[in-house]
């Protein structure tokens, strides 16, 4: 184990000769050294300086820490390494997409595929476009699906609920600067031209049906698969009017 003296030192060198992502990490018993030719490959070698912490130092403070003397040399295989996340069926709060960045970056995952538009919801606000969170998220108990969309994804009957929720202009800037932190991507992932209900119940002008009374649905049946003459069928129109320009 790496000795305890004073003298102990984490050294970082840039060394032109590694790949982009790739680091090396030395463990002796003076010194760690992590030698990486971008920022993200000497962030990638503390990540897997971390995962050798004892478990009794992600609990509280220690006053030394012994690591196992050793010679790692890694490169990432593949150049995506993603993870997909459904805020628009089931939302997740700003902390707790941070919380995943967090864990994304632990195991050194560096794409995350954001998915927040769907049948069920449009999560990201557009000052310009008020009604895709004022129409297109909310979701409570009535009789006939027509104020709200259908309780579900744990919801309840109050429309005041996190399942009722979207990630402000501030909010969604906040998660994508603390991605670019870790080294992460964000994809966002706008479901278009099908899957548009939300925007449809919004904005029901882009639809290719304007004139039907589109509520944004979050469990409704809205297609018949054995359809007419074996051929599946929309009962609810959820897509956006390709020819529309305005639509897209």
């Amino acid at each position: 184990n790496a000795s305890q003296s004073a003298s102990n030192l984490i050294e970082l060198k840039k060394d032109k000769s590694i790949a982009d992502e790739g680091y090396t990490l030395s463990i002796s018993k003076n010194s760690i050294v992590i030698s990486a030719s971008q920022p993200r490959g000497a962030f990638y070698a503390i990540q897997s300086l971390k995962s050798i912490l004892p478990v009794d130092s992600w609990k509280s403070k220690l006053a030394t820490v012994d690591f196992p003397c050793m010679e790692v040399k890694d490169q990432p295989r593949f150049g995506y390494r993603g993870l997909h996340i459904d805020v628009a069926r089931n939302f997740q709060t700003k902390e707790q997409v941070k919380r995943v960045l967090n864990w994304m970056a632990m195991y050194k995952l560096n794409k995350l595929h954001f998915h927040f538009s769907e049948d069920d919801a449009w999560r990201v606000e557009i000052p310009a476009l008020p009604e895709l969170t004022t129409v297109g998220v909310k979701r409570g108990h009535t009789l006939d699906s027509k104020e709200n969309m259908p309780a579900s994804y744990v919801s309840g009957g109050d429309i005041n609920n996190i399942q009722s929720s979207f990630y402000t202009r501030n909010d969604y800037i906040d998660i994508l600067k603390h991605a670019k932190s870790k080294f992460i991507e964000v994809i966002p992932e706008i479901d278009v031209p099908g899957h548009s209900m939300a925007i449809n119940a919004a904005y029901p002008e882009l639809s290719t049906t304007p004139n039907y009374p589109f509520q944004v649905n979050a469990g409704d049946e809205f297609m018949d698969w054995e359809g007419l003459n074996g051929h599946p069928t929309a009962m609810i129109d959820n897509s956006l009017d390709p020819s529309n320009e305005l639509s897209i």
